[in-house]
């Protein structure tokens, strides 16, 4: 893992979404749609942990759960992508972009982490913080360092199967 911090919110680009899609806010009959949508961008992903029915209201329930703070690109009622920011203890956090595949690869999840960071700049947020796996299969890493992410410190993960009898 690596985290990663940004704080030249004055250097943030202006950025357009790709054609026939656009930004609109969340309603709560849709925080489903939305949690599933970042299940499904993941589930090609070596990394894909499948989340639970008590993941997700651990999620709703979150302190930190703010979607004012999200900013979700939409193909028609579909999303094709989405930046999920928070706030927490002063400091901001993408705690998570994630695009479709079908949208992938045409600039989506750069013009998301953009406006995400814009969404905490709103917000008197002068930091910006996330964490990313350094082997993530879509190279979020240099998507971020893109945008202006510098990395801070490297944390090591080791996981061994465990065989349930």
């Amino acid at each position: 893992m690596v985290e990663m911090r940004f704080g030249a919110f004055d250097t943030l680009p202006l950025v357009e979404l790709p054609s026939d899609l656009e930004f609109r806010s969340v309603t709560p009959d849709q925080y489903r749609a939305s949690w599933e949508s970042v299940q499904a961008a993941y589930a090609d992903s070596p990394q894909n942990v499948i989340a639970t029915e008590e993941d997700y209201q651990e999620w709703l329930a979150s302190p930190a759960f703010d979607p004012s703070l999200w900013r979700i690109a939409w193909d028609g009622e579909h999303i094709a992508g989405q930046t999920l920011c928070e706030i927490a203890k002063g400091r901001g956090e993408v705690a998570e972009v994630s695009v479709g595949a079908p949208w992938r690869r045409h600039g989506l999840g750069y013009a998301l982490v953009v406006v995400g960071l814009r969404a905490l700049s709103e917000r008197g947020v002068t930091e910006a913080r996330l964490h990313a796996r350094v082997d993530n299969i879509y190279d979020a890493p240099r998507l971020y360092e893109r945008v202006g992410f510098r990395s801070i410190k490297r944390f090591a993960r080791y996981r061994k199967p465990l065989q349930l009898s």
